[in-house]
């Protein structure tokens, strides 16, 4: 976990690779961790419960919706997951600089 205005990062969880991201997440949130950003590896109620336990809310990136207007869900989608990818953009970046280091 990363802040995202100071871009340390604040919480980790190893986990062995046979455990996807989902599962592990929740054992890096911090207490009261605010808005929660990921991709969709962090989908489902496992991960979106640990984050409402906390106090926090999730913004996870949405890969599809349901709908009957085309147009209409994919603007939904597109409105849903745009203010998600500025974030998570600059939080990536963290973990990717942390990993050649």
């Amino acid at each position: 976990g990363a802040d995202a205005d100071t871009a340390l990062v604040e919480e980790i969880a190893i986990t062995p690779a046979n455990i996807n991201d989902g599962k592990a997440g929740p054992d890096a949130l911090p207490d009261n961790p605010g808005e929660v950003f990921a991709d969709s590896a962090y989908r489902g109620n496992h991960f979106g419960d640990a984050v409402r336990a906390k106090g926090g809310t999730s913004r996870i990136v949405a890969t599809g919706m349901w709908g009957r207007d085309e147009a209409e869900t994919l603007a939904r989608l597109e409105a849903w997951n745009q203010p998600i990818h500025r974030i998570r953009g600059r939080i990536e970046k963290i973990f990717g600089t942390w990993k050649r280091s």
